[in-house]
């Protein structure tokens, strides 16, 4: 397990409706996957719910293809069924659009998108802040730190922040920086003045609700 809570998780997803929790609200993050990783490159979407992003990567993709666990999801191009039956360097770009907080062993998890890419993998999440209440579905949520941790495989990393559907996405280059945000908004003492005074800076600057992880291998 990486660094991270341990909360129980509230709710499951898929528990009410087919819907319930996957709604495909990150399509900001699915449009970069489509212009910045997947052109001409062969794609697992891990997670892909019912498809929606999966679709959007195909546009640009040489192929794209879903992976989901859930038996009612079952649908041309996604493959059902755990990641661990999934050979090892199978696809170039391996992507995971808001999935780990949802997975019980997401060390596992993340260990085996790096074993099945070949090229790159990409990890969005929530971005875990003091005083915002867990996702009723997540079983937790992750500081920039703690999810960086998780990435044990050697490549190049990147890191980004953004808004929860990806309609602002911005690269991190001062992790000092973002460091010093990062202790302040999730400091008791700090967390309100900072919250008041971030909205003084740059969009790219302040600390946003949603981050991701690029991996490179080459």
């Amino acid at each position: 397990m990486g660094q991270s809570s341990t909360l129980a998780p509230k709710r499951k997803l898929g528990d009410v409706s087919l819907d319930a929790g996957r709604a495909s609200t990150q399509m900001g993050w699915y449009e970069f996957i489509a212009r910045e990783l997947a052109p001409g490159q062969e794609v697992l979407d891990s997670g892909c719910g019912l498809g929606v992003g999966l679709r959007e990567i195909q546009r640009t993709a040489k192929r794209a293809t879903g992976q989901e666990l859930d038996t009612d999801l079952k649908a041309e191009g996604i493959l059902i069924g755990p990641l661990s039956e999934i050979p090892d360097k199978s696809f170039d770009v391996v992507v995971a659009v808001d999935v780990v907080e949802h997975v019980p062993d997401d060390q596992d998890f993340i260990d085996d998108l790096a074993r099945i890419a070949r090229r790159t993998v990409f990890v969005t999440t929530p971005l875990r802040v003091l005083g915002r209440e867990l996702w009723p579905y997540h079983i937790r949520e992750y500081r920039a730190q703690e999810l960086l941790g998780m990435f044990r495989s050697e490549g190049r990393i990147t890191y980004y922040q953004g808004t929860p559907t990806g309609s602002e996405i911005y690269l991190v280059k001062n992790m000092t920086f973002f460091g010093l945000e990062d202790r302040l908004i999730n400091n008791s003492m700090s967390n309100v003045p900072f919250r008041a005074l971030q909205k003084l800076l740059p969009k790219r600057l302040r600390y946003n609700a949603h981050h991701a992880v690029r991996l490179d291998f080459v």
